[in-house]
């Protein structure tokens, strides 16, 4: 019987994983205490292949909440806003960003450790 090949990953895949997995962790864990062991293992790789992507711990998060702000940014985007006053539509905009916050308790969870 013959052996599957391996396919090997491109950078950006495996880029990708260590931010799955160290967004998972972090959401599951508090940002303190994940450590970049942690993320290997959870992406399938080994420590020095993370740090071959990313600098530190805090470059993966910084890489993390880049991509969530952009995710909030592409929604803020197609949100209508209402017309009329200045006012208004700065409260609408506001308003918005409250529902994010609400929505969207990730941003929290990854910066602080659960109780």
């Amino acid at each position: 019987m013959k052996a599957t090949p391996r396919t090997r990953k491109s950078e950006p895949e495996r880029r990708s994983d260590v931010i799955f997995a160290a967004r998972h962790l972090f959401s599951k864990y508090g940002y303190e205490k994940v450590t970049t062991k942690m993320i290997a293992d959870e992406a399938g790789i080994s420590r020095a292949l993370v740090y071959r992507y990313h600098a530190s711990k805090h470059d993966i998060l910084s890489d993390i909440l880049r991509d969530l702000i952009g995710e909030w940014a592409i929604e803020l985007q197609a949100f209508k806003f209402p017309s009329g006053s200045p006012t208004l539509r700065v409260l609408a905009y506001f308003e918005r960003l409250y529902e994010f916050d609400i929505k969207d308790l990730e941003l929290r969870r990854i910066a602080v450790q659960p109780s």
